[in-house]
């Protein structure tokens, strides 16, 4: 199977019990821009009719398109945690990169 192919069928698996939970580590590595679409349109699917959500990734834009909450690690240390565009910043790049180059300092 192609990386894709793994990564999709990882998903099935995951989903095959109807968890209460569902933790998805770079559920996108590997897919193609459509398998991407679907996958955002699943997630926000899997948040709508109850399931807790928990996305690791380092894509900020699958962040912003499918997540209300978002928390920011840095070095170990969380440095924001609440709604994914309620605190001032552009973007939430912006504020990973104000923290990221801040060395961890929270930028004000």
């Amino acid at each position: 199977l192609s990386q894709g192919q793994r990564q999709r069928l990882g998903l099935a698996c995951a989903l095959l019990h109807e968890p209460a939970l569902l933790v998805l580590d770079e559920p996108g590595n590997a897919l193609d821009p459509v398998q991407t679409a679907t996958l955002r349109t699943l997630i926000r699917e899997q948040a709508a009719a109850g399931t807790a959500v928990i996305l690791s990734t380092h894509l900020l834009a699958e962040v912003t398109a499918v997540c209300s909450r978002v928390a920011i690690l840095h070095e170990g240390v969380l440095h924001h945690d609440g709604p994914v565009a309620a605190d001032g910043h552009a973007t939430l790049e912006r504020r990973f990169f104000d923290i990221a180059m801040a060395g961890g300092a929270q930028a004000a």
